[in-house]
């Protein structure tokens, strides 16, 4: 491509990777979007990095709008107030001035923009109301979707090369552990995104090499075939061999995330997850645009399993929270957790470190969805020695001997009748 690439670094602040290279325009011919029902009207964009905006400006050109670009909120503000645009395309984040931008929603349509690594734009979106956003970078393709939706009640378009209706968003979720696969699957069907589920690595392998999926959301360390050895075998077939697969891990060390990403994975998230960063994750690697997102949430009446209590072993309410407000999952993930501790007692006595290393790691993932902080500490704390061979490893073991058997005592004295399969008796 006759050009260069390198990166400038400052300490303390971060780095800055570029590249140049030559290449040849998307020829589009302005004739193919007469007849689009945004043809001719004005939009203007405000973002604060020069190379997105000219970008924003060429495609949006090339689609049939007169575009203006503004360096700054302010700029954009007041050329709205005299002479308005049909839509604005306005960069969110975190310090953004949501005063100034609800002035300019009541003029025109406002479309969030909102760049791959900005998960606190969300809550401005939240916050605005703002039902449109685009996730930088961004094709061509979504913006004429958007643009479409927006702008269809007015003239019916007739776009050659696009489908009328777009396909739902589909997601592959894989976990062995079936109160955490059973959490994810809830939430990203509150999503509005259809979801197939596989309980393990060879069956994920196995429906991906009959179905084609948008996302991949695969979990690392699985009994019959892990999330590595999983993805590289994914990767292998036609159907999901360029397929974005994201990792669930409890706990990555800075070399294991390496390793993931060199080897298949194209990005991660560390549990505990929530909504948004699935949500965030939608957004930037899939054509998702955040529909559902907006919608107003199902309130479930927080029935106490037991009185909160001070320094408690379990925190009822923060095992709700971390469970989305859903009373039922949430006893199903204390069921796991205390399945689990159950199994692994007699474990950490008398198997080998290297044994431990599958039930610990499952154990830890459970921790993360229930709250369980002196659990969960001890957990992250024996899965790091055991991963590291550190020489520490009796003391951490007596630590977490003594943690579970807190749970045990706890489940003992507060919910004697409760069952395994997560419903209090």
């Amino acid at each position: 491509m006759q050009g260069e690439i390198g990166l400038t670094s400052q300490q303390g602040a971060g780095s800055q990777f570029w590249f140049t290279g030559q290449f040849q325009p998307c020829e589009v011919e302005a004739e193919e979007w007469d007849d689009a029902p945004w043809y001719g009207k004005t939009a203007y964009i405000f973002n604060q990095f020069d190379t997105t905006s000219q970008v924003l400006r060429h495609q949006l050109s090339a689609i049939g709008f007169n575009v203006k670009n503004f360096n700054s909120l302010k700029a954009l503000f007041e050329e709205q107030v005299s002479h308005q645009a049909d839509v604005c395309l306005i960069e969110t984040g975190s310090d953004s001035d949501c005063h100034m931008i609800e002035q300019i929603q009541r003029s025109c349509q406002v479309i969030s923009l909102l760049s791959c690594n900005e998960s606190h734009g969300l809550q401005i979106l939240k916050q605005l109301n703002l039902d449109q956003r685009l996730v930088c970078p961004v094709s061509t393709r979504r913006i004429v979707h958007l643009m479409h939706d927006i702008f269809s009640d007015q003239v019916q378009s007739n776009l050659n090369f696009l489908d009328q209706e777009q396909a739902p968003v589909k997601i592959l979720a894989v976990d062995d552990n079936q109160p955490n696969l059973e959490l994810l699957s809830t939430w990203l069907g509150d999503l509005s995104v259809e979801v197939v589920c596989a309980s393990g690595g060879l069956q994920a392998v196995e429906f991906a090499n009959h179905e084609h999926f948008d996302l991949i959301f695969m979990d690392i360390q699985m009994p019959d075939l892990d999330g590595l050895s999983a993805t590289q075998k994914i990767r292998l077939q036609a159907n999901n061999s360029h397929t974005p697969i994201i990792a669930l891990t409890a706990h990555a060390l800075p070399t294991e995330r390496k390793h993931l990403l060199q080897n298949g994975f194209d990005d991660y998230l560390t549990k505990p997850i929530n909504e948004e960063q699935l949500v965030h994750a939608l957004m930037k690697w899939t054509a998702y645009q955040g529909y559902g997102f907006n919608k107003p949430r199902r309130i479930i009446k927080q029935t106490p399993v037991l009185a909160p209590q001070d320094n408690a072993v379990i925190d009822w309410q923060q095992s709700l929270t971390l469970a989305g407000g859903k009373e039922e999952l949430a006893h199903k993930m204390l069921a796991g957790l205390i399945k689990e501790v159950k199994a692994l007692l007699p474990l950490i006595q008398n198997a080998s470190k290297d044994e431990l290393i599958e039930p610990v790691h499952k154990l830890h993932g459970l921790c993360k969805y229930v709250g369980a902080e002196h659990l969960r500490h001890c957990v992250e704390g024996a899965e790091l020695c055991l991963k590291t061979h550190c020489e520490q490893w009796p003391q951490y073991q007596t630590e977490l001997l003594i943690a579970i058997e807190e749970v045990l005592h706890w489940q003992e004295q507060n919910l004697p009748d409760f069952s395994i399969e997560g419903e209090p008796v």
